[in-house]
């Protein structure tokens, strides 16, 4: 049986005492803040305390880490100094404990928790306070606060630091299993849950109503969390200087630059439908343009895309903004490239809050699948809390088991697509959003997939068709066999005639210096921002077509809810791909987040880019390579450069005005 040590008995009530203080204020807020959040779900509202609970225990052990580390040394060893640990957590609960009452007057005041916003008020320090004394009881809070901080020392000093003899390690068997429960109780408490990702902010919106998600909330670790995302790097006043050819890009019904009004307002297209069509968007890996034989790849590992590209509207020209997968993802889901220069908006709590236009597709049931974790790179936040009642299918949900640390292969992964979708109720369309991940490194390629054989190309040929080794080679290939195959699947299921399928790629790579592309793409690197884009459906697109006009990764979910006829407002970056008033003036924004001040703008056929050491415009398709036309089409550089400026300065401005419209429906008549 296990035997705690006195020391390891401090640390277990330590946990325990503050776990219930933290489980107390929780209780409090509920009681606070609960008559005035409308309706709620009992459900919700326990998935909020267990969360809760799970982030209050990360909490705890953060604040036992001093004493943990510390207590060992001989000037404040625990046994000998117990009044040091005693006056030391005295002091932090003065800080920790205020928060609490901060947190609630927070919440009071902007309906959100603490967070780093807080330090906006200290800017105007004076006007701040004058506003806290007057609408909050500040002087019964602190009070309060030093009562609290007297029963807590006391209650500390004499039941929970108290040891009744000398800690000494010994061999025997219990003590030793005692230390490793404990150091595993610790390490479970930050990591939060039995998961390959640990526990993440992310997880507390879990729901789009606003007093759950913030009831889920540790206010200590979100105010953390958020310091960390505290600089907003856009510029208002450049805004607005460059409000007439905003409006005047995205057409804005209502143009307002005092309000910076940015809303468009777009009604549902009139279509012949018996059913709405079901939607399924497929997001690839990596699946770059330029390694299929849509732009000629000599050893294509894409014939699967390939041919549904060359039966659906394959856009040939489409980029998206940023590389990296939680950036695409972010994308494309809210409109809003993510211009985040450190870590990624999907990360930052701040504004976790976007107007999604998937979330106007009412009367649809919704789905979203990936075969690791959704806790990956926070994306839960993006789909749990904007998509009113979406399905999140991730690792755990399935019988297969992961492959690597993407989680399943591409090919399982679009097996139980299959089981999911034919599980939808048949009464109602479903949008469904599959992210595979599969041609990423490591390169995992599965072994018995029936019908896939791995091939091997000589060094030469890889080489010339941009590829590294025969292992990435056949990991895309493998990608590509999975996406044949779900189509073969789907075309079996009672839903497929009526089904709108979008394949596209999250973001592309690096080309390689492959000699088969344009000289001008390999120097001016399109590649890790060119992927394909495909709209695909037998019944609902019957002519197949390539579509040369610039497209971007923004553009995908207001073309999608055109095309199948739904109406919604939208005040981000993306415009209907099948709306020809826009032909004239479609330009892509491109952003190297790792690379300072490197930006850039597709535009037809030329594509401008903006370095630390100049800007530069460049003909996409150019067998001379990189030549600078700035000074032979000065017009279109002006042009380009100042929407390439201008759209980079909205981009990070919509990071975090693109809020959620509050009662969608009202304001859609």
């Amino acid at each position: 049986m296990l035997k705690f040590s006195p020391r390891v008995l401090v640390f277990l009530r330590f946990i325990l005492f503050h776990w219930i203080i933290f489980f107390l204020m929780r209780l409090a807020f509920f009681f606070l803040f609960s008559g005035a959040a409308g309706e709620l779900e009992l459900a919700s509202i326990l998935k909020a305390f267990y969360l809760g609970a799970k982030f209050d225990l990360r909490a705890v052990m953060w604040l036992l880490l001093p004493m943990l580390a510390l207590s060992w040394l001989p000037l404040i060893n625990l046994r000998k100094n117990r009044k040091f640990w005693t006056g030391f957590y005295a002091i932090a609960s003065f800080f920790w404990f205020s928060l609490f009452f901060v947190d609630f007057g927070y919440f009071a005041y902007l309906n959100t928790r603490v967070n780093s916003s807080l330090i906006t008020f200290l800017y105007n320090a004076k006007t701040s306070a004058n506003m806290i004394l007057e609408n909050y009881p500040v002087g019964w809070g602190a009070l309060a606060t030093f009562v609290f901080v007297y029963i807590y020392a006391n209650f500390l000093n004499r039941y929970v630091l108290r040891q009744n003899y000398f800690f000494v390690i010994k061999k025997s068997m219990p003590n030793v299993l005692g230390i490793i429960a404990f150091s595993v109780l610790f390490i479970g408490g930050l990591y939060g849950k039995f998961s390959y990702y640990p526990l993440r902010w992310s997880e507390a919106f879990f729901s789009p109503n606003n007093f759950t998600s913030n009831l889920a909330l540790n206010p200590h670790l979100y105010l953390s969390k958020t310091l960390r995302h505290r600089n907003v790097t856009y510029d208002v006043e450049r805004i607005k200087e460059d409000y007439e050819f905003l409006s005047e890009y995205f057409e804005v019904n209502n143009p307002d630059k005092d309000s910076l009004n940015f809303i468009r307002h777009i009604p549902a297209k009139e279509k012949s439908f018996e059913k709405m069509p079901n939607v399924v968007v497929i997001v690839m890996e990596s699946f770059v343009a330029y390694k299929t034989g849509l732009w000629n790849n000599p050893i294509d590992a894409g014939p699967n895309v390939t041919a549904l590209a060359k039966k659906g509207l394959y856009f040939s020209e489409y980029y998206v903004p940023v590389e990296g997968t939680a950036r695409s993802m972010f994308a494309l889901m809210t409109g809003v490239a993510d211009l985040s220069k450190y870590k990624t908006a999907s990360r930052n709590p701040m504004i976790v809050n976007q107007n999604v236009i998937m979330n106007y597709f009412d009367d649809y049931n919704k789905v979203y699948m990936l075969g690791g974790s959704a806790n990956w790179g926070n994306i839960r936040g993006v789909f749990s809390n904007n998509v009113d009642g979406i399905d999140i299918v991730e690792e755990g949900d399935y019988s297969e088991d992961r492959v690597d640390v993407w989680g399943l292969s591409d090919y399982h992964l679009f097996k139980e697509a299959i089981r999911k979708l034919n599980s939808q109720p048949k009464d109602k369309s479903f949008f469904a959003v599959v992210q595979a991940s599969s041609y990423h490194r490591p390169y995992t390629v599965p072994e018995n997939i029936p019908g896939f054989q791995s091939v091997e190309k000589t060094e030469d040929e890889l080489k010339y068709g941009g590829f590294i080794s025969n292992q990435e080679y056949n990991s895309f290939r493998f990608s590509d066999y999975s996406l044949g195959e779900f189509m073969k699947w789907a075309k079996e299921q009672d839903w497929y005639e009526n089904t709108l399928f979008v394949i596209t790629g999250d973001h592309g790579v690096p080309d390689n210096g492959a000699p088969f592309r344009t000289k001008s793409r390999v120097e001016i690197e399109t590649a890790p921002f060119h992927v394909p884009l495909i709209f695909y459906s037998e019944k609902l697109i019957p002519e197949a077509q390539e579509i040369k006009k610039v497209a971007s990764e923004m553009d995908v979910m207001p073309s999608i809810a055109s095309f199948v006829g739904i109406e919604y407002k939208n005040q981000a970056m993306g415009r209907d791909l099948f709306n020809p008033a826009y032909d004239s003036k479609r330009f892509a924004l491109t952003y190297t987040y790792h690379r300072t001040g490197e930006y850039g703008l597709v535009g037809e056929g030329h594509y401008l880019k903006v370095k630390p050491n100049g800007r530069f415009l460049y003909q996409l398709d150019n067998e001379a390579g990189a030549v600078d036309l700035k000074e032979d089409k000065p017009e279109l550089f002006q042009k380009m450069s100042k929407a390439a400026d201008a759209l980079l300065e909205f981009g990070k401005y919509m990071l975090y005005n693109n809020k959620p419209l509050v009662n969608k429906k009202a304001q859609l008549n």
